[in-house]
């Protein structure tokens, strides 16, 4: 399932206790913020 946001659109691709992984889709000239997690760091 796709999760539409202005930047794009995601999907989960596998979802384990442990991890994530998705897929990620940015439309040109758009950008991500990075996030801070307790649980988990994004780079």
């Amino acid at each position: 399932m796709r999760v539409k946001r202005p930047w794009g659109w995601y999907e989960d691709l596998l979802h384990s206790p442990g991890y994530k992984l998705k897929r990620l889709l940015t439309r040109s000239g758009q950008q991500l913020s990075l996030q801070l997690h307790r649980h988990r760091s994004e780079s």
